[in-house]
């Protein structure tokens, strides 16, 4: 009975590993794919100058290294061997493909090799950037949102959606509301704030709990468009001749006037590439990449474009071309500069005619207003500070994720810039170095300094700017007229030290 037991249990088939049998997998599938791929590939592979097998073997290593490359990363979440290698195989791959292509290719296939990979990296780049901003995105947008909403005090607080448990506010919410199991779902589900946030970002869960994991679902087609026009700027930039003998770019006569400024728009092309690169990484970490900046890099490329090609038409010195390659990269970076230099060639009759595109009260007269928050603003129809002045500071702030702090301060500066004088006039630019002077940046730093309890110090304040002493004191009718901003009672709201939510800040110094 104890010798059958035994024969029994030794008949017993033995269990493999799942590596065993991956292993064994690989080895069969190795051996299918390596006979097809010797009758169907292999023969049909280009030889190299000298007729050997050494370029076949070349792109034979290159298709097994991709193939090893796809098997480990989906066997990564089985095996444990997998799973470490997959953190360095890229890297590894990286340092394997450039020392082939230093070692193993001819000088001319290596400036080919080189132009095709500098085609698919930077072609592939910016639309990399918001596949993987999609797939990481925080879930703190949610409560970053909802307490600059309570900070701002831009509603009452019943109106407001349910602020973080953690937060100050989350008090004075549950005081408001006397049911918070009811109210909570009443007040997410019908927030005029809530279906904004959910326009932006997606659907927000019951109980602050948003998840991210899926995107919206934004209409992919920008950021498809532009990467189609980014490669083919790119193809045109480098000019790859040939691969394995197969022209990629043949040489087409133009036959036809007017001739492309060719070399211009190539450096008009790397310009605003430039610019685009530059531009979509600063969204990228300011949580901030939409496909609206894909839309915007489109535009960019075909204005950049069509001012090049029409100032390459009015360009009155031949010899200097490379002059004009120059301020095509500038223009690709400033496309406004195109507009003006336009202006500049054109000739008087014509230049009276044309409408400026100058600004009376321009955005980058703010302090830290750069070139990229100006497009940014510009994005959302913000074109001067008259625009930013009476914006709707919820929207901006949901839309373009500037800081609020950075908003909120331009916002008071703008208020206060619109009252000075007419525009970028001496007059204006005098007033505000006056005001610099004693330290008032802001519309908020002129109420500030009119409280003071000093009356020699508001005696003098107010003629601050006046150049006859028999006129009305300039900075006193100029705070009165404050009390009719609307933003500027959310400005004194976040910059309250009280935190009065739900309330309007109208502490103005009396006369």
């Amino acid at each position: 009975m104890g010798d059958t037991d035994s024969k029994s249990i030794n008949a017993e088939p033995r269990n493999t590993s799942p590596a065993e049998d991956l292993i064994a997998r690989v080895i069969t599938f190795s051996i299918i794919l390596g006979f097809l791929y010797f009758i169907f590939v292999w023969k049909n592979l280009p030889l190299d100058d000298s007729g050997g097998n050494s370029l076949r073997w070349g792109i034979t290593g290159g298709i097994l290294g991709v193939a090893i490359l796809i098997l480990i990363f989906a066997g990564k979440s089985k095996f444990k061997v997998f799973e470490a290698m997959s953190k360095f195989i890229i890297i590894i791959f990286i340092v394997l493909g450039a020392a082939i292509f230093s070692i193993y290719f001819i000088a001319d296939e290596q400036i080919i090799l080189f132009k095709l990979f500098v085609i698919a990296y930077f072609s592939f780049l910016p639309a990399w950037l918001y596949l993987h901003f999609i797939s990481i995105k925080g879930r703190t947008l949610w409560e970053e949102y909802v307490l600059n909403l309570y900070r701002l005090g831009v509603d009452q607080i019943k109106h407001l959606p349910e602020p973080p448990v953690h937060s100050i506010y989350h008090d004075k919410w549950i005081t408001e509301h006397h049911n918070p199991a009811t109210q909570s779902k009443t007040t997410q589900g019908t927030s005029l704030y809530i279906k904004k946030f959910e326009g932006v970002f997606g659907p927000v869960h019951p109980g602050n709990n948003i998840s991210f994991a899926s995107f919206r679902g934004e209409n992919l087609w920008p950021v498809a468009i532009a990467t189609l026009l980014i490669s083919v700027g790119w193809v045109l930039v480098t000019q790859p001749e040939s691969v394995f003998n197969k022209s990629i770019l043949p040489s087409i006569p133009v036959t036809h006037n007017p001739t492309l400024p060719l070399e211009a728009i190539y450096f008009g092309f790397l310009g605003a590439y430039f610019y685009i690169l530059q531009m979509l990484v600063r969204r990228y970490f300011q949580n901030d990449l939409k496909t609206s900046a894909y839309l915007s890099s489109t535009v960019r490329i075909i204005v950049v474009f069509l001012l090049v090609w029409v100032i390459s038409l009015a360009w009155n010195n031949p010899g200097s071309q490379h002059h004009l390659a120059v301020l095509a990269f500038i223009i690709g970076v400033f496309p406004h500069v195109g507009w003006q230099a336009l202006l500049t060639i054109v000739k008087l009759p014509i230049k009276t005619i044309v409408p400026s595109l100058k600004q009376k009260f321009p955005l980058n007269e703010l302090d830290g207003l750069n070139i990229w928050y100006e497009s940014r603003l510009l994005e959302e129809g913000i074109e001067d500070m008259q625009n930013l002045a009476t914006a709707n500071l919820v929207d901006v702030m949901l839309n373009t994720r500037i800081p609020i702090e950075r908003l909120v301060d331009w916002v008071d500066q703008s208020i206060l810039y619109l009252h000075l004088g007419d525009g970028t006039s001496p007059e204006a630019k005098e007033n505000r170095h006056k005001l610099r002077l004693y330290g008032i940046r802001g519309a908020t730093d002129l109420i500030d300094a009119f409280k003071s309890r000093e009356k020699e110090l508001i005696h003098k304040l107010e003629r601050l700017l006046n150049k006859n002493d028999t006129e009305p004191s300039k900075l006193r009718t100029i705070l009165a007229t404050f009390k009719h901003e609307p933003n500027l009672r959310q400005v004194q709201n976040w910059k309250s030290s009280t935190g009065n939510i739900g309330q309007r800040n109208t502490d103005f110094p009396s006369n």
